[in-house]
């Protein structure tokens, strides 16, 4: 379906502000060994934790970085998230978006995205999106790019064109399906721009899935796209991996999930192995709980989807059902393609 884009009139915020932040360049290690890029000026230190504060009432929503879905409420009803996003932060360009969607959006949907840094014990809010609709005087607008640079006198950021962190455009677009269903939709999204202590994540220059956006596909076209080898690959990967745990044999699959571990090692400053082995443990104890059942999806109830920015794709997630508490312990798994065109877990 194609995409379709209305003008319309929302009220939001844009800001960015922080307290102390650090200026100075390090090519150190962490504790456990793991190299810290070295980047132009390491605002934060050389730690940081970046999460992306979620809230919304009155409507379903979907929060992302760089085109990767970090969290999804189809609930309609009160919403509030916190999830860590350093493993999807890269230096310098970057986009955050909330994406609002019902079958006629409410007049008293609300929604707030904000990017936040935890560092050396302080909290920094460095920009944030809101949306509002149940403002009588409903305005559009966005701000120019914005750059700060550190001021040790004030103790804070200071607006600076030469600055290191920039927060720049905001775009709004109206569209009408979501995932091929119709749908009232708001999509906002709003650039941003620093210098972090990671590496550049191999998912942002891997080739593109497909040419133009999964969400807009029409029914026809997703039929063919499932039937084709490129995701019939896809689906024989997370096949594997979940006939390995349904066998109570997680290790035989384990280096499959090598580069996520690699690049998780550095965006929270831990090893490869011990993330692997932490991973590996948690696998092991669902698999041989024997109140524990790996909940089983067949047709189009494993569904796959490709993320906005077309450079990955994930199946259902991977869930067991723990019939003693009712409760589920989940592994979402994306995937990226190498330059060969075989599928890698990288997130």
């Amino acid at each position: 379906m194609r995409r379709l884009l209305i003008a319309m009139t929302v009220l939001f915020s844009i800001h960015a502000c922080a307290d102390d932040t650090i200026d100075k360049q390090t090519n150190n290690t962490t504790p456990q060994g793991v190299p810290m890029v070295k980047t132009r000026a390491e605002i934060f230190g050389e730690k940081p934790i970046y999460k992306l504060r979620i809230q919304a009432e009155n409507v379903e929503i979907t929060a992302k970085i760089n085109g990767v879905t970090i969290y999804e409420n189809f609930s309609s009803n009160k919403a509030f998230a916190l999830e860590t996003v350093n493993s999807l932060i890269a230096s310098h360009n970057n986009t955050m978006s909330l994406m609002l969607t019902a079958d006629k959006l409410s007049p008293k949907a609300r929604a707030k995205l904000m990017l936040e840094v935890f560092a050396q014990g302080k909290h920094f809010i460095l920009n944030s999106i809101y949306v509002d609709l149940s403002q009588k005087k409903i305005t559009q607008g966005s701000t120019p790019p914005h750059e700060y640079s550190y001021d040790a006198k004030k103790g804070g950021l200071v607006r600076d064109i030469k600055g290191k962190i920039e927060v720049g455009k905001t775009t709004v677009e109206k569209f009408d399906s979501y995932r091929r269903d119709p749908a009232d939709g708001l999509n906002i999204t709003q650039s941003f721009s620093l210098p972090t202590p990671f590496p550049r994540w191999k998912f942002l220059d891997s080739p593109d899935i497909i040419e133009g956006t999964y969400d807009y596909l029409n029914e026809k076209e997703h039929a063919q796209l499932k039937k084709s080898p490129k995701i019939q690959a896809l689906y024989a990967l997370d096949k594997k991996i979940r006939d390995a745990l349904r066998a109570k044999q997680p290790e035989k699959v384990i280096d499959l999930f090598q580069e996520r571990f690699e690049e998780n090692a550095h965006a929270y400053y831990d090893t490869p192995q011990g993330i692997k082995q932490g991973f590996l443990e948690h696998l092991r104890s669902d698999v041989n709980d024997p109140d524990n059942e790996l909940v089983e999806h067949k047709g189009d109830e494993l569904y796959f989807v490709i993320e906005e920015n077309r450079k990955l794709a994930w199946i259902r997630d991977i869930e067991f059902y723990n019939k003693k508490t009712k409760l589920y312990s989940g592994y979402p798994i994306k995937y990226r393609l190498n330059k060969e065109g075989e599928w890698v877990i990288t997130k």
